[in-house]
């Protein structure tokens, strides 16, 4: 991450070599120009196509209809550059057409119509100058796209089926619909398939439909909300537009019968810049309306900066048939990329989808993500060593920041607010069955959960480990401030300030799996209300329920209540050892700390370290989810990683694996899967945990190997499937060693008795399957 600090600490800078061109981009010019400041090329791509390492590319004030393709890439030493030519050139780069005026034709006293091509399906959008108009819908929408506007379904509503007295009388034929369910997670798009007086018959395509409750998640039915578009007799608003596919021709409605003095504008490309496979290229200073930027896993070193990207992905449709839009949007992928100082806002999925490593989120504002109610979020969160710091995230659908995907990140410093606008059951953050790697999530604003059906604050559903929770202070929630579905594991939460209704803490559903915390602790936070925990395993130390005194005007004001009455945590706490510190997020008086964008005074100076608290999970990839391979474990003799159907909290524990999509199948006898463990303090107390699943008659064992070769086993299994087993071995690392590996082994299989209570001896045909690890020190 040492380039992320420097990109912060110092000012932008332009190194050039001396091969190096300067190549400038007018609406003056042409292409057919040298591309000098007094011959500019007429188009970006233009000096795309030609730029090379070290070489700007000044644009020009103007309106750019591009889709913007490097030819080459930069180098670490002469990094290739566009950028706007001043600080008063106003650069947008659009993924939109205009209509010109003469196009139009009365279609009545108040459509107007055109001939035109519009080639992207769902993902079709139309402009009112840089603002985006609706497709044409019931009940009426204004411009705040998350604001709820819907109808409630009455009695006689099935899956199917949507009954409304007050549905007009429109022809809705190849019309959709947009189906609130009450009270579940998602909302989602389908086909409308037939009609009858007050009632339309629908493509039930919800989403979970299949789970063992069908019959009540997010389907269609009483009281469920609902608007209907795509239906020409629904166009009765400026805002709104209709496109005949049979006959190309778009509608649009004007309510004092007269065309606007703005230009209609017509998507037509999805990227203003991509990125992908490319290295080493800045873009600087430039405006983006109607499209986004692409990035891809071979994409290195991307610095966008100071950037304003409005409308960056659009669709009507929200269902399985046209893929998730969690993670569509401004892609920051590959790896060590930065998106600094920039604005990204009005998407229907989410806004910015960081995946990649060790990429950048810095000083951003995003917003208003999620528009149509899915799965979607401002920031979607995935791969490896990733930072989100020192930006505001702020009105979403669904969630402000989506994580499950996390792998040693880091996300600090952040202004997180007003989730929930069009979903409910959802966190302000929230990930399940996250690998996690010890991400931290650390000195953070979150507040204003505004579902209004199980609204919580910082959220981690079931199957999430390894994540280091600390300084965070969360309020304006209505059920929990902090939640964990189980089963969870190795989560260290300290010195937080939860401010919640109804619970405090909750950690109760696991639906088909037993209620867990593995070496989960929790010390210093503060709560409102009581929390409700019913799993066990867990550490809880000087935590305090019943702070009623809360301002949201001085969330940085200490609770005299915990004052002094900490414990420390040695790589958390802020105070010196000797001095206890205080239960919450702020330890003492006249400690504070500042979170969210700013764009006139950047933060500087900005730690990107990682704490290292003490009773952290110290293996690597402990449940094997990170990336398809066994990175950072060692194999013998057929110990192979392999991939299952996803196993969630709805299923039984007893399939192949726990909860996500990978475990590690030992194929015959000495299949063995190993890690080696640094830094282990001599004569301190450790326990290594994992678990197994064997067939009767097998044997496995789980140990801890030494660097003399001696080796401390666990007892061994050799029953238990189709269930898990738990195997707990603690030791003390013997003086002068720093240094072991953990191991999983399968041995010759025993002889057993069959359920007839026949002896048997194994074939070793029998399966053993390890999944879940954990070493800690006590």
């Amino acid at each position: 991450m040492k380039t992320h600090i420097l990109i912060i600490m110092i000012p932008l800078f332009l190194v050039s070599s001396c091969f190096a061109s300067d190549y400038y981009v007018s609406k003056k010019g042409n292409d057919k120009n040298s591309g000098t400041s007094s011959a500019p090329f007429l188009t970006i791509q233009k000096a795309a196509d030609i730029m090379k390492a070290g070489d700007v590319c000044y644009i020009s004030t103007g309106i750019y209809p591009e889709s913007v393709v490097p030819a080459n890439s930069g180098t670490g030493d002469n990094p290739m550059i566009f950028k706007a030519a001043s600080e008063k050139d106003h650069v947008v780069v659009t993924g939109a057409d205009p209509i010109t005026a003469n196009d139009w034709e009365p279609e009545s006293s108040y459509i107007f119509k055109t001939k035109i091509e519009m080639t992207l399906e769902h993902e079709n959008q139309v402009f009112l100058g840089e603002k985006t108009m609706v497709e044409a819908r019931w009940p009426n929408i204004g411009d705040d796209l998350l604001e709820r506007i819907t109808s409630i379904m009455d009695a006689g509503s099935t899956p199917e089926k949507i009954v409304d007295n007050e549905m007009p009388d429109y022809d809705y034929t190849d019309g959709h619909v947009w189906v609130h369910a009450t009270k579940y997670w998602n909302n989602w798009t389908g086909a409308i398939l037939s009609q009858e007086s007050k009632s339309i018959r629908i493509q039930n395509i919800s989403p979970f439909r299949n789970h063992f409750m069908k019959d009540r998640l997010h389907v269609a039915g009483e009281g469920a909300d609902y608007y209907v578009f795509g239906i020409k007799d629904a166009l009765d608003a400026d805002n709104e537009w209709y496109y005949d596919k049979t006959t190309k021709e778009l509608y649009v409605y004007r309510s004092n019968g007269q065309l606007p003095k703005q230009e209609y504008l017509v998507k037509k490309r999805m990227n203003a810049f991509d990125f992908s496979g490319k290295k080493y290229i800045e873009l600087h200073d430039v405006d983006i309306i109607g499209a986004s930027i692409k990035t891809n896993e071979e994409s290195e070193s991307i610095l966008l900066d100071g950037l304003k990207i409005l409308y960056p992905y659009y669709s009507s449709q929200n269902n399985e048939k046209f893929g998730s839009q969690s993670s569509k949007g401004v892609a920051i992928e590959g790896k060590e990329c930065t998106i600094q100082n920039s604005e990204i806002g009005y998407s229907t999925a989410s806004c910015l989808v960081v995946k990649g490593k060790g990429n950048l989120v810095f000083n951003c504002y995003v917003h208003d993500a999620n528009t149509i109610g899915g799965g979607a979020s401002c920031v979607f969160l995935a791969g490896e060593g990733n930072i989100i710091s020192h930006n505001t995230l702020t009105r979403a659908g669904r969630t402000v920041l989506a994580y499950s995907g996390m792998y040693k990140a880091l996300i600090q410093y952040n202004d997180m607010s007003h989730s929930g606008k069009l979903t409910s059951d959802l966190g302000l953050t929230y990930g399940n069955i996250i690998e996690g790697g010890n991400s931290e999530v650390r000195y953070n604003l979150m507040h204003d959960n505004d579902d209004d059906h199980l609204d919580m604050g910082l959220y981690y559903d079931h199957g999430t480990q390894n994540i280091i929770s600390h300084h965070n202070i969360v309020w304006g929630i209505g059920f929990s401030s902090f939640h964990t579905n189980h089963y969870g594991a190795y989560h260290l939460v300290y010195n937080n300030t939860f401010i919640s209704e109804q619970k405090g803490f909750m950690s109760t559903w696991g639906n088909r799996y037993s209620p867990d915390m593995l070496e989960c602790r929790y010390a210093n936070n503060l709560f409102k209300q009581e929390c409700n925990i019913t799993a066990g395993n867990y550490y809880w130390n000087a935590n305090i329920s019943g702070y009623k005194n809360f301002n949201v005007n001085k969330v940085m004001a200490a609770a005299e209540i915990g004052l002094g009455k900490g414990i420390y945590v040695e790589g958390i706490t802020t105070t010196p050892k000797e001095t206890n510190p205080g239960i919450g997020a702020i330890e003492y008086e006249g400690m504070s700390f500042k979170a969210g964008h700013n764009f006139d005074h950047p933060p500087q100076n900005v730690n990107f370290e990682r704490s290292k608290p003490i009773h952290r999970n110290l293996l690597e990839n402990s449940a094997f989810e990170k990336e398809h391979t066994l990175t950072s474990w060692e194999t013998i003799e057929g110990a192979k990683l392999i991939k299952h159907r996803t196993q969630s909290h709805m299923q039984h524990d007893t399939t192949i694996g726990r909860m996500g999509s990978r475990s590690v199948e030992l194929e015959r006898v000495n299949s063995e899967i190993y890690q080696k463990v640094n830094d282990l303090i001599p004569g301190e107390e450790y326990t290594f945990i994992g678990h197994l699943r064997v067939s009767d008659g097998e044997a496995a064992i789980t140990g801890v190997r030494f660097p003399d070769g001696t080796e401390f086993t666990s007892p061994h299994i050799n029953s238990g499937a189709p269930n898990w087993r738990r195997s707990r071995l603690s030791f003390i690392v013997p003086k002068g060693v720093i240094s072991i590996e953990v191991f999983a082994r399968r041995l010759e299989g025993k002889a057993y008795m069959d359920g007839a209570g026949i002896k048997r001896l194994s074939s070793s045909k029998g399966n053993v399957y390890v999944d879940d690890f954990g070493l800690v020190r006590r």
